[in-house]
C-alpha cells in the first residue's frame, strides 16, 4: 500500500467531523518547526484522498483563516523527486520523502496574477501518515521555484 491510498488509513482522531463540502480529514498534522515565515501555524488538518483526486487541503487549526491547496509532487513536476538534485533528494529522504510508503509529499499551490496555477516547489511539505508529523523542507535547487508553472491561464479570446 502507498501513501497515496493510505491517506485513508491515517491516524485521525475520532472527534473529527467531516463539514459540507469538504473532503474528509485524512490526518491532524503537526509541524514542529511551523512553515517558513509562519513559526507559529504549526497544527493543519490534511484533507483529500490523493488516490482518487490531484488536490488536497491543508487547513490551520491554529489560523483556520489559512488554507493551502496541495497536491503531490509527482502530479505538479514532471520527473516527480526525479527532477531534484542529489543534495534535495537528500535532504527529502532523510525525512522519509520517496523512501517509505506512508510519507507523502506535498507542494503547495497558488494562481498568480496572470491566473495560472503555480506550486512551490522549493518548500515541499513532508507529511509522515503514521506519525502525523509534518516539516517543510527547504531546498536549494536554483533551477527550482516557488512559483512553478502547472497549468497556464488561457484567454478565451474574449475582451
Amino acid at each position: 500500500m502507498n501513501a497515496m491510498t493510505q491517506t485513508q488509513d491515517a491516524n485521525v482522531e475520532a472527534d473529527v467531523v467531516v463539514e459540507d463540502g469538504l473532503p474528509p480529514v485524512v490526518a491532524r498534522v503537526t509541524f514542529a518547526n511551523g512553515l517558513v515565515g509562519c513559526k507559529h501555524w504549526q497544527h493543519f488538518d490534511l484533507r483529500g484522498d490523493f488516490s482518487r483526486e490531484p488536490v488536497g487541503l491543508l487547513i490551520s487549526r491554529d489560523d483556520p483563516d489559512r488554507i493551502f491547496f496541495v497536491s503531490p509532487v509527482e502530479y505538479t513536476a514532471p520527473g516527480g523527486m526525479l527532477r531534484f538534485n542529489n543534495e534535495d533528494t537528500r535532504a527529502l529522504r532523510q525525512h522519509g520523502a520517496g523512501v517509505r510508503d506512508e510519507v507523502l509529499t506535498l507542494v503547495t499551490l497558488n494562481v498568480d496574477d496572470a491566473g495560472s496555477l503555480t506550486a512551490n516547489l522549493l518548500g515541499p511539505l513532508v507529511i509522515d501518515l503514521e506519525t502525523c508529523e509534518g516539516r517543510q523542507v527547504v531546498l536549494t535547487d536554483v533551477t527550482l521555484s516557488t512559483r512553478h508553472r502547472v497549468m497556464v491561464a488561457q484567454s478565451d479570446g474574449a475582451e
